[in-house]
């Protein structure tokens, strides 16, 4: 069976925007995050304040590498797509590409890891539930 892809689509918005109109490309962070926000709240039903304010827990990006491939301008609609390349014991890399009508326009790799908020920040194993969950996502090649 294919592993499944998370798709939103993201409108550009004058906020997203320099003076010419252009993505400043800091506020790409900010839509990706965005995306693994709708990811996990809507596909994995394990929404961030779910995460957040009733585990006490946490998913903070520990790295991300990311190309720009071309600009978007306010009006602009993305495509995003999620994809779990691979999922460790309390930490999963995630691919998320974005488009414009089909038109390229950033490759991101992106480390996230499973943490605990009680006293000092620290790293713990993906409960089993969410596990299984994210499995779906899982594109081993």
């Amino acid at each position: 069976m294919a592993a499944a892809t998370f798709k939103v689509r993201v409108p550009v918005r004058f906020a997203d925007c320099d003076p010419a109109g252009i993505v400043f490309y800091p506020r790409y962070f900010e839509m990706i995050n965005g995306v693994v926000e709708d990811w996990m709240a809507t596909a994995l039903d394990w929404s961030f304040t779910h995460l957040v304010m009733e585990r006490q827990e946490g998913l903070p990006t520990v790295k991300i590498d990311c190309e720009f491939l071309s600009p978007s301008r306010m009006g602009d609609e993305l495509t995003f797509e999620l994809k779990v390349l691979k999922l460790g014991n309390s930490s999963l890399t995630l691919r998320i590409e974005a488009a414009n009508e089909g038109r390229p326009v950033l490759k991101s790799t992106n480390v996230l890891v499973y943490s605990t908020r009680e006293g000092e920040e620290k790293s713990t194993a993906v409960p089993t539930i969410l596990r299984e969950r994210l499995r779906a996502y899982l594109n081993e090649s």
